[in-house]
């Protein structure tokens, strides 16, 4: 299972660059006030009763990989410096609105919440959490504006020692871009 946490965390890095890349300007909502009114595409949350707020972007993936079907979403996020990120990963999951109860899966990282703080910029060493239980819902999907709206909590551990314990709640997905990628569409 560390091989496939290994390409999230890939993913979840370099989606982080990208959406760097993409938006020069703050997204100025209020944190000081509690979790902000939220604008268009924001991910907002709670860390252990710290308001956090990150720009995101979600995909949904229909690939197919030796005749197995993989449909699923994939919601990256990361913190405006770019010392913290939030990754949800949902497979499989059709490309409507529904409920993923975290940790009750078969296969157990197929519906994960992770969370990666940076602790040392220097070494570039960082604390890599994942969820043993809670909840993500996906309330909202329009394809004609590109968006998708949700919301979730869950119970993360740390990746490494499996003996540090945080707890993501009021997590609030608002109008975050939606990319869909069908892998038909490039003859895959």
């Amino acid at each position: 299972m560390k091989s496939y946490r290994l390409f999230f965390s890939v993913f979840f890095m370099l989606s982080a660059i990208f959406l760097f890349s993409c938006e020069d300007e703050p997204l100025d909502v209020g944190l000081d006030d509690g979790l902000p009114n939220l604008e268009m595409g924001t991910i907002s949350f709670k860390v252990d009763g710290v308001n956090k707020e990150f720009v995101g972007l979600a995909t949904h993936r229909n690939h197919e990989f030796e005749d197995i079907g993989m449909k699923g979403w994939q919601i990256t996020s990361t913190s405006l410096e770019g010392s913290e990120s939030l990754g949800i990963q949902l497979f499989p999951a059709e490309l409507e609105p529904g409920d993923y109860d975290l940790g009750t899966d078969v296969f157990e990282w197929t519906y994960v919440v992770s969370y990666m703080k940076l602790i040392n910029t220097e070494t570039m060493e960082m604390e890599s959490y994942d969820s043993i239980s809670g909840n993500v819902t996906i309330s909202d999907i329009d394809l004609e504006n590109e968006t998708m709206s949700g919301s979730f909590n869950a119970t993360l551990v740390d990746f490494d020692t499996e003996e540090i314990t945080i707890e993501i709640t009021d997590g609030r997905i608002s109008n975050i871009p939606l990319v869909v990628v069908d892998d038909s569409d490039f003859g895959l």
